[in-house]
């Protein structure tokens, strides 16, 4: 999957302190030249659920205004 060239934000719902930008829960995914901007939370996220996420791209975003920025877990 990749995911390339969007403006991505909250939405300033009743649920924008859970949500954040783009969460990577499967293998091979490319995030390359977004804009992300006011980000409650994450504005990407790699989750190692169930065994984690294998081969992700990360490339070219912009980050503005993110509590977080970017996180990556492990076990």
């Amino acid at each position: 999957m990749r995911i390339e060239g969007f403006n991505i934000t909250n939405n300033k719902s009743e649920y924008s302190e859970l949500i954040g930008g783009v969460y990577v829960m499967s293998n091979y995914v490319e995030i390359v030249n977004n804009y992300f901007y006011d980000i409650t939370t994450k504005a990407i996220a790699i989750m190692n659920v169930p065994v984690g996420a294998r081969g992700v791209t990360i490339s070219g975003n912009r980050i503005y205004k993110s509590a977080m920025g970017i996180e990556a877990s492990s076990r």
